[in-house]
């Protein structure tokens, strides 16, 4: 038979698949977490045992502890009992169910510590070697305690007569017996105490020798299990520290941005914001020339407010809200060379070399209030994250700026006139209930201009309020800064001078007087005069009727033929009696000096008569206005006023001389003005 040779058998290695890191993850935690779970199943277990047993002897320590104060109650119960059943007291029998049921339960509980009672909650339990002398061995306390309970029992069937003495003497026995049988219950309580210690130790340390076997399997595990993924964790530490990059930019981003909150909080004014803004642009751009270009409230014109403390300010030629690329587009503009095709157009104007630049819009309420402008050197001068910060800054400051504007805004229309920015009467009332709280003399004035009917009729309420802002203006230009100008209603004004004596109050409402003639004629207004009235705060007894005396005198001013200032005759009896004139000639016209007086200046030229007028019409230079007179009305009925000289009416910018003034009317025949009735 011949031989065959069999070629040997090729085998075919198959390439073993590699399984992916997510399954092979997937595998070593399902491992880990069967692992974990029964290592927690045996911890529960024995945490529950510890339980059980701690449960066990705690109910035992509780029971045991109320034996002792049991003892005691027995004892005075049995003394009141005895007591109760001598005196006849029919409450013998109530204290001695009592009695009876404490000594039941003592010898009950007693009997449940030692070998267990269910109807108690007490488990039967191994007692300790300490434990089981005090009840069983020489201590017999068990039997003790049957004996105490047993003689308490008797006694409750000791009533009678014959049974006093028998009595009285159990009594005494069960007082005497209390003290040491409570102690050696005490004594049992610390061996239960001691028992309780000795189980939470025990469960403690095997409590800790389970967790340190748990933590010793985890570690076994994870070295076995995870150790083959170490390659795959470590490819993966590229991508984490970028995202811990990105996290700590973000944080110190809001960070910033809350320190930036808390400082902007602080500031009320915003001159205070704009300081606060160029500390941030220290920190924020460091060596990079920054500026804030920022509106006025009322105009578009852009300033430059703040600028950088060390790298100064970056020059940007925008001059208006509208020329700017950033203010336009409402977004924050990020231009990475000023060669750029679509760079702003501003950009290569003011720098030499070729350069970056980042422009943060400011927008509050949709309105533009400025831009926050830095440069830097080309590609790259100015980081993402300083982009970020001067967002967060342009924001947080357009903020704060637009919320002050807004305060102050609504704080000054609640406080003065929307028509002539005076104070309003609520702005009046505080500023002269402060002058009271200081007992500042002040002297009161009340304008009125003349027939503001007829000039709004005629040339219509434009001209009006045009009349009433130029007569605003006089105001604030002749008098003093701390003197108090209110407008009170319609065409009334009132005037309050601290620490103002009548003469000098006299020169100042007549400066006020020149004044006015002198800016309708700057202003090429339609002529206007005013009529006055003049009183002090000393000649009323509160600003209210001051303004009353006040308002009486210039309805004299009115009916002696307007453009005239009246001073109330008690005011000026006052000034006479300290030793100066009843009514001050009306000297020059003065200016306020910088000490806060009135003082009189340099007579002026004398001006032109008037242009007699028969129909006002609007005309391009105006009649010159005639001089107001300054006239004393008598002194108000009901005050007694000594007789003192009094001027006649005087006219242009002279007086005449004095004639001698008859006494004040009586109130009896005094006539009182009707009330006045202020033109429209």
């Amino acid at each position: 038979m011949e031989a065959r040779s069999e070629r040997p058998r090729r085998t075919r290695r198959t390439k073993k698949k590699r399984v992916p890191l997510a399954r092979r993850f997937v595998v070593r935690c399902t491992l880990a977490v069967a692992l974990l779970a029964v290592v927690v199943a045996w911890a529960v277990g024995g945490s529950e045992r510890t339980l059980g047993d701690l449960e066990v002897h705690t109910t035992q320590l509780t029971a045991a502890a109320d034996q002792p104060g049991r003892v005691h109650r027995i004892a005075d119960l049995a003394t009141s009992f005895d007591r109760a059943v001598a005196d006849a007291d029919p409450r013998a029998s109530e204290i001695g169910g009592m009695l009876r049921q404490e000594a039941t339960r003592l010898r009950q509980v007693q009997e449940g510590l030692v070998n267990g009672d269910p109807q108690l909650g007490l488990p039967p339990v191994e007692l300790n070697a300490q434990l089981e002398e005090l009840h069983l061995g020489s201590g017999r306390l068990l039997n003790r305690v049957d004996v105490y309970a047993s003689e308490a029992t008797r006694m409750t069937n000791l009533i009678t007569a014959a049974d006093t003495d028998r009595r009285a003497q159990v009594a005494r026995e069960i007082a005497n017996n209390s003290l040491q049988l409570s102690e050696d219950l005490e004594q049992a309580t610390a061996a239960y105490a001691s028992a309780v210690n000795d189980s939470i130790t025990q469960r403690r340390d095997l409590n800790l020798l389970v967790v340190m076997a748990a933590l010793s399997a985890v570690a076994v595990v994870i070295f076995a299990l995870f150790r083959p993924m170490a390659q795959a964790i470590r490819s993966e530490t590229t991508q984490l520290e970028a995202a811990e990059r990105l996290q700590r930019d973000n944080s110190e981003r809001q960070r910033f941005r809350n320190d930036l909150s808390r400082a902007l909080e602080h500031c009320d004014e915003e001159i205070e914001v704009l300081a606060a803004v160029g500390r941030a642009m220290a920190e924020v751009t460091e060596d990079r020339p920054t500026e804030l270009l920022m509106a006025t409230e009322d105009e578009h014109a852009l300033r430059r407010l703040v600028e950088h403390p060390l790298a100064g300010a970056a020059r940007c030629p925008v001059e208006h809200t509208e020329s700017c690329a950033a203010l336009r587009a409402g977004q924050t503009m990020v231009y990475e060379s000023s060669r750029m095709l679509n760079v702003c157009p501003k950009l290569p104007q003011h720098h030499d070399a070729p350069c970056s630049a980042v422009c943060v819009p400011l927008v509050f309420n949709g309105r533009a209030m400025g831009v926050l402008h830095a440069t830097g050197p080309e590609n790259g001068g100015i980081s993402h994250m300083q982009t970020e910060r001067l967002k967060a800054l342009g924001a947080e400051g357009a903020s704060r700026i637009g919320t002050i504007r807004i305060t102050k805004a609504t704080e000054r229309l609640a406080r003065s006139d929307v028509l002539t920015d005076l104070d309003n009467r609520r702005t009046l009332m505080e500023r002269v209930g402060e002058l009271n709280a200081r007992h500042v003399p002040f002297a009161v004035a009340i304008a009125d201009l003349d027939h503001f009917k007829d000039l709004n009729d005629t040339y219509g309420h434009e001209t009006g309020d045009r009349a009433l802002q130029l007569f605003s203006d006089c105001l604030r230009r002749t008098l003093r800064p701390e003197d108090i100008v209110a407008r009170y209603g319609g065409e009334e004004f009132v005037v309050v001078l601290p620490d103002t004596p009548i003469a000098q109050a006299v020169t100042a409402i007549e400066r006020v007087q020149v004044g006015l003639a002198e800016m309708i004629s700057e202003r090429n207004s339609v002529p206007f005069t005013a009529s006055w009235g003049l009183t002090a705060s000393d000649t009323a007894d509160s600003f209210e009727d001051a303004l009353r005396v006040a308002d009486l005198a210039l309805y004299e001013a009115k009916a002696n033929g307007r453009n005239c200032l009246v001073v109330d005759g008690e005011a000026a009896a006052r000034h006479a009696a300290a030793g100066r004139p009843a009514t001050p000639t009306r000297p020059a016209p003065s200016r306020p000096t910088g000490d806060g007086d009135h003082t009189a200046a340099p007579p002026p030229p004398p001006p032109p008569p008037p242009a007699p007028v028969t129909q006002p019409a609007p005309v391009a230079q105006p009649a010159p206005v005639a001089q107001p007179t300054t006239v004393t009305r008598p002194a108000r009925p009901g005050r007694a006023v000594p007789p003192t000289p009094s001027p006649a009416p005087t006219t242009r910018t002279t007086s005449t001389p004095s004639t001698p003034s008859t006494p004040s009317p009586s109130p009896a025949t005094a006539p009182v003005p009707p009330p006045r009735v202020p033109d429209a």
